[in-house]
């Protein structure tokens, strides 16, 4: 559990690194909107990440969650730059999407590894409230 409490602190660490610190030196008010736009294209990044796992079971559903990735991915990046970090990278943002994948999987299980069904729905719907916007405008430019 220490572990995974490590892992979120340096997740939101470099969070703040990529998408808060250049928007603060600026003279303009840091864009907290974007930023939280920014952490929920993560998200949906990650979880995207996670689906297109299924690549030798389902195909073409894991083409869809890459296009998915690929698209929440690219909303980052934009948004990083927005905010004043033109040298974000894609180690960057494959750093960020791995900590938030890892986070979403430790949200799904309890203390002795097992699926904890509320945390499940939860998580679920949570996804759902987030994603939905970003992964239909991902879909609808594939």
């Amino acid at each position: 559990m220490r572990s995974l409490c490590h892992k979120l602190m340096v997740c939101l660490a470099i969070m703040t690194r990529s998408f808060g610190v250049a928007a603060a030196t600026h003279d303009a008010p840091p864009q907290n909107h974007n930023i939280k736009v920014a952490e929920n294209a993560a998200i949906c990044a990650a979880f995207a990440k996670i689906m297109g796992l299924q690549t030798s079971l389902y195909p073409k559903a894991a083409k869809q969650w890459h296009g998915r990735q690929h698209h929440a991915t690219n909303q980052m990046r934009d948004i990083a730059i927005q905010n004043g970090r033109q040298d974000i990278d894609q180690q960057d943002i494959d750093m960020i999407t791995a900590f938030y994948a890892s986070w979403i999987l430790s949200r799904l299980t309890n203390d002795d590894r097992q699926i904890d069904q509320n945390a499940f729905q939860k998580t679920g719907k949570s996804i759902g409230q987030t994603c939905t916007k970003i992964f239909y405008h991902a879909d609808l430019s594939s």
